[in-house]
């Protein structure tokens, strides 16, 4: 064996001087693969690191909330309750308010009219509020991009509520939109 690895054989060159000529094994040729195979991944990760302008090669979000609420529909007038009336019973609106119902679409949008996101309303519930029996229906809209300062709700083309951000980006804080009052 040589000092290369792989064997060696004598042979002559052209002036007939004496040498050997080395035969190089597999050993040889894995580690040569496997330094190509560095290399290019070194330079496919310096690439990647320069095409997202960061140098750890980690594609940075937009920071973006959670914005969750409810629509309240305020009268027994405005709503289809399922079952017996009373706290817990499901319900949607009627009527006027028949597009008030579990699936209606809510927008999340921009000072400019953008839209930053959408999310549905959730099944309506009763509850007994001081003054009548609401229907309740939840949303929650994920992703909303932060930073515009005021953010407008649309739910079911019924025109937009605009809210401040510091009052739907609070998680212990909900949207309320109050229907039929």
């Amino acid at each position: 064996m040589g000092e290369a690895g792989g064997d060696q054989l004598p042979s002559t060159d052209e002036a007939g001087t004496a040498g050997t000529v080395a035969i190089v094994g597999w050993g040889d040729r894995l580690y040569r693969l496997f330094a190509v195979f560095v290399g290019v991944t070194v330079l496919v990760a310096i690439w990647v690191s320069a095409g997202t302008g960061t140098t750890t090669g980690e594609v940075t979000e937009p920071d973006t909330m959670r914005v969750s609420g409810s629509v309240v529909l305020h009268g027994e007038h405005r709503m289809d309750i399922v079952g017996v009336p009373g706290p817990g019973a499901p319900c949607e609106g009627a009527g006027l308010y028949r597009d008030i119902v579990a699936e209606a679409r809510v927008t999340m949008t921009a000072p400019d009219g953008a839209v930053l996101g959408t999310g549905r309303l959730g099944g309506g519930r009763m509850a007994r509020s001081s003054e009548d029996l609401v229907c309740t229906l939840p949303f929650v809209v994920h992703g909303v991009s932060t930073g515009y300062g005021s953010y407008g709700v649309e739910v079911a083309d019924r025109g937009v509520v605009t809210f401040r951000q510091d009052r739907i980006a609070d998680p212990l804080r909900r949207v309320e939109l109050h229907v039929g009052r």
